[in-house]
């Protein structure tokens, strides 16, 4: 593990850890729906920001908000509207951006076995995580980029993997709100 990483990780681990919190293991349907409805605002909001930037970038966004969205239809959810997601204008927001979604196709490897025992596969209501798996070399290869493109500052990605971080916070806890009001 690199050191940009390795900063990354040890800085966002509570927050990181929060979400993973807000979100539960998914051990039956509802929990998987409501996960469904929370990533399917989250990448919307975030992806439609990112895409504008990193395109011409060394890193392009893995779009899972159409396999999201296919998804919410496979299982009849509504997702709730993406709210806005202010992306930076540095490099380095980027970067820290990115950290946080292409970091999350680790998690996918999980979560399919997770949505799979619940009858949910590539083809029916778990496209995206099945996606995220089969595009895991993404991952080793971001890290490589991270740690060598020059001039990025650590701290700046750090503050950019937060946002990212509490912007899924809060579109878990607007869920939840939704969902007891």
């Amino acid at each position: 593990m690199g050191p940009r990483r390795r900063a990354l990780k040890s800085a966002t681990e509570a927050a990181h850890g929060a979400l993973d919190r807000s979100l539960g293991p998914i051990t039956d349907r509802a929990a998987y729906l409501n996960y469904l409805r929370v990533m399917t605002a989250f990448r919307i909001g975030v992806e439609g920001q990112l895409a504008k930037r990193s395109a011409n970038g060394p890193v392009s966004v893995l779009e899972l908000s159409g396999d999201l969205v296919a998804d919410c239809q496979d299982l009849q959810v509504i997702a709730p509207p993406a709210p806005p997601f202010e992306l930076g204008d540095r490099d380095e927001d980027v970067m820290g951006t990115l950290y946080v979604l292409e970091g999350s196709a680790l998690g996918a490897r999980v979560l399919i076995g997770q949505a799979e025992a619940l009858g949910l596969d590539a083809t029916f209501g778990a496209r995206h995580l099945a996606r995220q798996v089969k595009a895991g070399d993404r991952w080793v290869e971001f890290q490589a980029i991270l740690e060598t493109t020059d001039g990025l500052d650590v701290d700046a990605l750090i503050a950019a993997a937060l946002r990212v971080f509490a912007f899924g916070q809060s579109v878990a806890e607007a869920e939840l709100n939704a969902e007891s009001g």
